[in-house]
């Protein structure tokens, strides 16, 4: 069990708004992470933070509460300023890439 503490998995980050950036995070398993994004969102924009593509982990419509979804619910922060992720408690499961898309809804 020791040895399964000791893994080391990582997290390929996309973030996308006009710029893409993607960076390798290497962290142990049950540590936290914070995804950040580098440049601020239009408060007119819905922000959408997805795992692997398709499986969402917060929305954030410029108007508090953010939400979040599924086994992430208890999992991660929002940082509803910065649009910041924290995924915290990290497991095998959780390597993959994370993106956070900008997606005009007016």
């Amino acid at each position: 069990m020791a040895a399964a503490k000791q893994l080391v998995f990582f997290l390929y980050i996309l973030m996308l708004v006009s710029i893409a950036v993607c960076v390798d995070v290497f962290k142990l398993v049950n540590s936290s992470v914070q995804l950040d994004i580098q440049k601020n969102f239009d408060k007119s924009l819905e922000l959408i933070w997805k795992f692997n593509g398709s499986k969402n982990i917060v929305k954030y419509d410029g108007k508090p509460p953010s939400r979040r979804f599924g086994s992430y619910n208890d999992r991660v922060e929002f940082n509803e300023e910065t649009q910041n992720l924290t995924l915290k408690n990290l497991q095998k499961n959780d390597s993959g890439l994370y993106k956070a898309e900008a997606i005009d809804v007016k």
